[in-house]
């Protein structure tokens, strides 16, 4: 035993001495690079379809990369077949023609396909070797409403490059550059217009505010138009307990930078735009966290929100209010059930070819005009309900219709609604299956 002893003694004193002489090694941060989600997109290609739908919604297009290249492709799928949207070699020549860049068919610089409404032509960009003049970018930022960033304005010396639009005939093969083109105008983020367009839903100070159609059309061409008409809603918003809810993105500058400008706000709406839906979170004994933004420029920048850390008594407190589109007021939705419980409205699947709107498409809630549904999950993620809320009752209480129990924490998954609402078809942490109800 004393001789075991003496070995691993000798082991254990070898081993400290060649630690200590050692060489020290660099840390090879370039092998980990290797292997970022950008640079193995650049390997792998692509691995599924993201299909653009027409407007006849029997065709689309998509785009697939291989170790060839980019190849669009378009789809009819009532006839079941598929061809190139256009031939890379000829498409590349014409753009080399007109651009002045050289481009070969395994490179094309095609961006943003936008079809135009007689379906056998599009819209297409690509971005050119050349910078733009200074009036020519500022006429650009004018007419995207562009807000300068701090990094923008360390780098505002280094030109933008030029974008050149372009229009591509399916039939013909030809391609025109388009000099005069300007993108159409987007919803800006902060909108939250309703189904029929008529009524625009957004934020200011702590409350909410809307705006008719005519003046939305002029917030999208200028939001700083000193003759956009906007109304209040609300005046009760405040700091932790606000209509805009958090924003957990924002340095501490940009809050303050951005505190009397119009924000985004989570709307649900009916489908006859007659009602909208707005949660509303009391975080005000919420305690703040404090994290530094080191990638700020030109320096690092404090960034302050609510945050409930696991154990402290104070936890967030949601509510959800019911507002009439006609005369603005609100009604609050009885959904209490569980100390620091949460609730999500459920809404309408968006159809894919929504995604080729270049407006904003309105979120409705799951269900009709007389009624929504929302679910209701306890703190600790053991209780969770499927309720339902009828609108013409005068006390707006959620009416529990599939109620799950178990001693362990559980997931929630979206329901669908068939025969017209009779059924529906809900997702079972017990089971895990689907369960028609």
């Amino acid at each position: 035993m004393k001789k075991i002893f003496v070995l691993l003694l000798g082991l254990v004193f070898a081993f400290t001495c060649y630690a200590q002489n050692a060489p020290i090694t660099k840390s090879n941060y370039e092998l980990p690079a290797r292997f970022t989600p950008d640079k193995m997109q650049r390997l792998v290609f692509s691995t599924n379809v993201s299909p653009h739908f027409l407007k006849n919604e029997n065709e689309f297009w998509y785009e697939y990369k291989t170790s060839e290249g980019n190849t669009w492709y378009i789809v009819d799928a009532l006839k079941g077949t598929k061809r190139v949207l256009f031939d890379n070699a000829k498409m590349a020549a014409q753009i080399s023609e007109l651009m002045q860049d050289p481009y070969d068919a395994q490179h094309l610089p095609i961006k943003n396909i936008r079809f135009n409404d007689d379906g056998h032509s599009f819209i297409f960009e690509v971005v050119s070797s050349q910078d733009m003049t200074k009036d020519e970018q500022a006429d650009y930022e004018e007419y995207r409403q562009k807000e300068e960033t701090d990094e923008d304005k360390v780098q505002k010396d280094s030109p933008m490059k030029k974008t050149v639009f372009f229009n591509y005939d399916i039939q013909t093969g030809k391609i025109a550059k388009l000099p005069d083109y300007k993108e159409p105008y987007d919803d800006p983020s902060w909108a939250s217009p309703s189904p029929d367009g008529e009524l625009v839903i957004f934020a200011r100070d702590c409350n909410l505010f809307y705006m008719d159609k005519a003046n939305f059309e002029k917030a999208k061409k200028n939001a700083k138009d000193s003759t956009i008409v906007e109304h209040q809603i609300t005046t009760d918003g405040i700091e932790g307990f606000s209509w805009s809810g958090t924003s957990y993105s924002d340095t501490n500058v940009d809050k303050k930078k951005n505190e009397h400008n119009r924000k985004g706000v989570y709307v649900s709406w009916s489908e006859d735009s007659k009602h909208f839906l707005i949660g509303r979170t009391d975080d005000r004994k919420v305690g703040d966290l404090w994290v530094i933004n080191n990638t700020a420029k030109p320096r690092p920048t404090l960034q302050t929100y609510k945050y409930h850390m696991p154990g402290e008594e104070n936890a967030p407190q949601e509510y959800l209010y019911l507002f009439d589109s006609a005369t603005k007021k609100c009604k609050m939705v009885d959904i209490a059930a569980y100390k620091d419980q949460t609730i999500s409205v459920l809404t309408k699947d968006r159809k894919l070819v929504d995604r080729e709107l270049l407006n904003s498409k309105p979120t409705e809630w799951l269900g009709d005009n007389s009624k929504f549904y929302l679910s209701r999950v306890s703190r600790d993620m053991k209780r969770i309900d499927l309720c339902v809320v009828d609108i013409t009752s005068d006390s707006l209480k959620a009416k529990p219709l599939i109620e799950e129990r178990m001693n362990t924490s559980m997931e929630s998954r979206k329901i669908e609604l068939i025969a017209g609402g009779k059924e529906i078809i809900a997702w079972s942490q017990r089971s895990g299956w689907g369960q028609l109800y």
